[in-house]
């Protein structure tokens, strides 16, 4: 009777386990910028400005392209790593410089980017597959206090 119950504790576990992997949200995909929440000490214009996307690959490959873009543009890509809920961005200038974020998701298909000035980046992912960029219509992002 132990036995089965250490057998039956151990595939509950197991499966637990697999369930709460697979169903995490993933940094990967396409991104488009929703909203802006700044804090009072930011260093963002209050106003509004347009749409874009942000493109993470499997790759560690980061782009950036226009709301009405399906593909990335000439600009060369930024690599990035994501781990412990942080993303960090490398410049493409040869400097050496990162722009980390905290990243939290609401949901699976909302992220939001805590900067290091306290601003918050709400974005809606419209692709699970960086290959697949769709276009999305260009429109003001709202930037509001926090």
């Amino acid at each position: 009777m132990k036995r089965s119950l250490h057998l039956f504790a151990m595939i509950f576990l197991l499966a637990g386990c697999e369930t709460s992997t697979v169903n995490a949200p993933s940094i990967v995909g396409v991104w488009e910028l929703k909203e802006v929440r700044i804090s009072k000490t930011s260093l963002f214009p209050l106003g509004a400005f347009p749409n874009r996307k942000e493109i993470y690959t499997s790759g560690g490959l980061y782009y950036e392209t226009v709301a009405e873009s399906t593909g990335v543009t000439g600009a060369k890509p930024k690599r990035y790593t994501y781990g412990d809920g942080i993303v960090t961005l490398f410049s493409t200038d040869g400097q050496n410089r990162t722009l980390q974020s905290k990243v939290r998701f609401v949901s699976a298909e909302v992220m939001e980017l805590d900067t290091r000035d306290g601003d918050i980046m709400v974005y809606q992912k419209v692709s699970d597959d960086p290959a697949t960029i769709p276009s999305v219509q260009k429109r003001s992002v709202p930037v509001k206090p926090k």
